[in-house]
């Protein structure tokens, strides 16, 4: 059976209900039992949105926006559940660290408050051993702590919030990575085993471990590094599938790149664990946003798609001397006002 894929184009205008458009055209919503006072088994039936949490404020394709988490709660929220039904659990982006990670900023703190959701409970969320079934060595070999999850989150459904990187020699990530973020956390000895086997074996872990696990792109702002230096490529797309794998391999594709030339994306074709070839993929929503070039010079299809951060020589200063231009530079951008716009609603829904 093929795997869908939703991908629709959006804008700071629309961008909640094109959130709603892009899950119920990939078959997420409705989303049946959702209200756990009349589901056989609540903890299985509430979702869970894992999302990239940090302290950063910008959208570099390694955070979840706020955008994203608002409109998945939004088009939660529509389905006539009760407020609390929904929980979201923040985790370390994706190379940016070990353990779970602070909550973006305020305006995360807003956006769960103004749809009636909140944060997974830190005390209930202490991982215990949990082995699988069959034999994964090279997970096994790099985890830290052995093979270990939070009770709350075995049999749970999952919404995965990932956004796009494009990386030389690591060529995408997105909603896989998350889903290692959630599942394995630090990595002990990630160099003393093959990186790819270790992403599939992922999958596999996670596939036999949680419920239903599904997979929202924003790919609004895309992280790339080349030529030394990286930069935020904005592209107003979003992607959505209950197979993770498939909305990665997807992601792949929109980057320029084959996805079985992908070694991890490969592994998990030939090991049954997800949808990675065009043959196998069913596309619905906007399918002709396939044909464009979203990593090629100039604008594809999407306005303004040159918030370019360059760091010519390292990191720190980049940091030091660009982070604050880019930082107005997005403030000023239509995606910045959207977030002003927000707040001052907020704020003034609160003081009313």
């Amino acid at each position: 059976m093929k795997s869908t894929v939703a991908i629709v184009a959006t804008r700071p205008e629309t961008v909640l209900e094109d959130y709603r458009r892009v899950m119920t055209v990939a078959g997420l919503l409705p989303v049946a039992g959702l209200d756990p006072s009349t589901a056989s088994s609540p903890a299985a039936s509430v979702p869970l949105l894992v999302a990239a949490g940090g302290r950063g404020t910008w959208p570099s394709g390694t955070l979840t926006p706020p955008w994203q988490l608002a409109g998945i709660l939004a088009a939660l929220d529509q389905e006539g559940n009760e407020a609390h039904s929904v929980e979201v659990h923040p985790v370390a982006a994706p190379g940016t660290g070990s353990g779970p990670s602070a909550v973006s900023g305020d305006l995360w703190k807003d956006l769960l408050h103004r749809y009636g959701a909140r944060l997974t409970d830190k005390n209930a969320w202490q991982p215990s051993p949990a082995r699988p079934a069959g034999a994964l060595p090279a997970l096994e070999a790099a985890l830290a702590d052995g093979f270990r999850l939070p009770r709350p989150l075995r049999g749970r459904r999952t919404i995965l919030l990932p956004v796009p990187a494009a990386v030389p020699g690591w060529p995408v990530a997105g909603g896989v990575a998350l889903l290692q973020s959630l599942v394995a956390g630090r990595l002990g000895r990630p160099s003393q085993v093959p990186r790819s086997e270790v992403r599939a074996e992922v999958v596999d872990y996670a596939r036999e471990m949680l419920g239903e696990i599904a997979a929202v792109m924003d790919g609004v702002y895309w992280h790339v590094q080349e030529d030394g230096g990286s930069r935020a490529v904005q592209r107003n797309v979003l992607l959505a599938s209950n197979d993770p794998v498939a909305v990665d391999s997807v992601t792949a594709r929109l980057s320029g790149l084959d996805p079985l030339s992908v070694p991890w994306l490969r592994l998990c074709r030939d090991r049954g664990l997800g949808a990675v070839a065009p043959e196998d993929l069913r596309i619905v929503g906007q399918a002709e946003l396939l044909d464009l070039d979203f990593l090629g010079a100039g604008d594809t299809f999407a306005p303004g798609s040159g918030l370019y951060a360059r760091n010519p020589w390292n990191r720190f200063w980049w940091r030091l001397t660009r982070r604050r231009s880019l930082e107005r530079r997005l403030a000023a951008s239509p995606w910045g006002r959207w977030q002003q716009d927000f707040c001052t609603i907020r704020s003034a829904g609160m003081s009313s």
